[in-house]
């Protein structure tokens, strides 16, 4: 912060915290101090939105983008698409009121 010339200090301290949590701030700098107070908490947020965002279902989901005719052209291999869509097939099958086999016979033509 030598750019802007501003001291980075540690906020004063209260003995009882109301609002949010009192962290022990006695004998460390204020580097750490806010690394354990802002730092650490925002990447643990980022961390359990990543982990509600890309669960084993939506997962599945992305291994279909194999039906873009343009990805299809790449993989080149009926075996790797019928692979790709198994999971899908599955999930959704019993939504649609096919068997399995029948939705990806419709998906393949």
């Amino acid at each position: 912060m030598e750019e802007m010339d501003v001291e980075v200090r540690l906020p004063r301290r209260t003995k009882k915290q109301v609002n949010r949590s009192n962290y022990d701030c006695e004998n460390i700098d204020s580097a750490t101090y806010f690394k354990r107070t802002t730092y650490i908490p925002v990447l643990e947020d980022i961390v359990q939105d990543m982990e509600k965002r890309f669960t084993e279902e939506v997962m599945k989901c992305f291994s279909l983008n194999i039906l873009i005719p343009a990805q299809f052209q790449e993989a080149g291999d009926v075996t790797k698409l019928s692979e790709s869509q198994s999971p899908i097939c599955e999930i959704y099958s019993s939504l649609m009121k096919k068997t399995k086999q029948s939705m990806q016979l419709q998906l393949l033509n």
